[in-house]
């Protein structure tokens, strides 16, 4: 290839222009991918770029906590705790047959109703016919002067629905024993006998009563299956939920 033909950007090239062009570059390059990425999550119906979004700085820190989650789509609705397996049930607790997503919450659910349709009235009067997660969580497509508005009023909606509690933190049926009980057999780092032994923190590995006192069968799956006492096995995690029977 001749070098005529090869466009080439004549130097010396001012260090302002050149940093111009390769912010340009990087920052088409980044949307490009992020594009792609955001097509497959729900932060993608609502967020096409790494562009600044309209924000409202709340008063409120519980308003504030649940309007980003609901942006980010890391929510605590049943829809997404399920996903995580944190719950159940995917289900809207009033709908009972759909799943509780964004969507679901924000545009779809009759348990707020009455809440929407006060929504879509202010919405009509600013000049924003659409109710959908793009215009409620990033004002996507409404003219600048009026995207803080637009979000304002989604955050009084969420204030109306009354769940503001439940979308800002997620709180586990269980009891706290029962959640650290469970955790502390999914990492491995017990008190049952076995683990203690090895950590040079009892004389013998085995199993025997008593050994355990934050450890009980309501706390592990409640389980029925605890009868007798063995003696021989070693005080492990699995002979606690499969073979141990020594409290009931």
């Amino acid at each position: 290839m001749a070098l005529s033909e090869v466009n080439i950007t004549p130097f010396p090239l001012p260090l302002s222009t050149a940093k111009r062009l390769i912010s340009r570059v990087c920052h088409s390059t980044f949307d490009t991918a992020l594009a792609t990425g955001l097509r497959v999550t729900s932060m993608g119906q609502y967020c096409h770029n790494f562009s600044p979004q309209p924000w409202v700085k709340q008063q409120s820190r519980a308003l504030d906590v649940a309007f980003t989650r609901l942006r980010l789509g890391h929510t605590t609705l049943n829809a997404h705790l399920h996903r995580l397996r944190l719950t159940p049930d995917p289900h809207c607790p009033w709908c009972r047959s759909v799943p509780e997503t964004i969507e679901h919450f924000l545009v779809q659910c009759p348990r707020f109703h009455s809440q929407r349709v006060l929504l879509r009235s202010q919405l009509i009067a600013l000049g924003v016919p659409t109710l959908d997660l793009p215009t409620l969580l990033a004002a996507a497509g409404v003219h600048p002067t009026k995207q803080h508005a637009v979000l304002r009023l989604t955050c009084v909606f969420l204030e109306k629905t009354g769940q503001l509690s439940r979308l800002g933190t997620w709180q586990p049926s269980t009891t706290t024993d029962t959640v650290t009980a469970v955790t502390r057999l999914r990492i491995g780092h017990t008190r049952l006998n076995a683990h203690l032994h090895r950590l040079g923190m009892t004389d013998s590995p085995h199993c025997r009563p008593g050994a355990l006192p934050s450890l009980t069968p309501q706390n592990i799956c409640s389980c029925t299956a605890l009868v007798t006492t063995h003696t021989v096995w070693p005080s492990s995690t699995h002979c606690l939920l499969f073979t141990h029977t020594g409290q009931h």
